[in-house]
């Protein structure tokens, strides 16, 4: 999941800047007008501060819906592909049976022909069997993932959230109890340095730690359509020595 402009656009939006204005535009005053002046600016700025986070998360719900409709749609195209592909193979393999009815003479021959055919048939639906389940095993799997992924990071959101409102809270107190403004400042951009670290960590972790899952998750899939892929090699060679046998030659001409 996409969250790199989280911490640029949600974290760092205007927070250090906001602070940053008080004492540029307060100059040289006393330290209760400092106070006075740096809370009104600050408790007005962390109202837009709230308004642009609900705004950014909106954002980011959207984006998320959208990656979520476009997974659908490349499920939907491989599966369509899938079919096609097999459709043509199933065509192939009934010229392959016509063929080898016509170089069958005796009953014996011919028996062995549909024998052939049935054993065919029944690898092919072993191996679709197996290659469906594998598939469908893999992306319940990511599915999974992507819902533990999503519920990891609105955490990491919420506690962001909480923190940055402690924040607020602790530096409204102070400016109703009248801290000096440089105090009440800096306590608050070390708790915002804090939370927006936290944030970056975690989401960091997060994605390292989700990262492995899925090259795991393929990795297994990929495990798993190859055994069934050798199963069907193995099962088909099978069945081509015994039409061989029985038709000596001419299965070659």
């Amino acid at each position: 999941m996409t969250t790199k402009n989280l911490i640029a656009r949600i974290i760092i939006i205007g927070v250090l800047g906001y602070l940053a204005t008080p004492f540029s535009v307060i100059g040289q005053t006393s330290t209760t007008q400092m106070t006075e002046r740096f809370c009104t600016v600050i408790i007005r700025n962390l109202e837009k501060i709230d308004q642009k986070l609900i705004e950014q998360q909106a954002k980011i719900n959207n984006r998320r819906q959208e990656r979520e409709m476009r997974l659908l749609q490349r499920r939907s195209e491989h599966d369509a592909k899938r079919s096609t592909r097999r459709d043509l193979r199933d065509e192939s393999f009934g010229e392959r049976y016509n063929r080898l009815k016509g170089l069958a003479k005796t009953d014996t021959q011919k028996q062995a022909v549909e024998t052939f055919k049935s054993a065919v048939d029944s690898a092919l639906e072993i191996r679709r069997k197996a290659i469906d389940e594998a598939i469908s095993a893999f992306r319940k799997a990511v599915d999974d993932l992507i819902n533990s992924r999503k519920t990891s990071l609105e955490a990491l959101i919420t506690e962001y959230k909480n923190s940055i409102k402690a924040a607020s809270d602790k530096a409204k107190v102070d400016c109703a109890n009248s801290v000096d403004a440089k105090a009440v400042r800096e306590t608050f951009r070390n708790s915002i340095k804090q939370a927006r670290d936290n944030f970056k960590t975690g989401r960091q972790a997060l994605l390292d730690k989700n990262k492995a899952e899925l090259e795991a998750l393929k990795a297994t899939k990929k495990n798993s359509i190859q055994a069934a892929q050798d199963a069907f090699k193995v099962a088909i060679e099978k069945a081509r020595d015994a039409l061989k046998a029985a038709l000596g030659n001419q299965e070659q001409k």
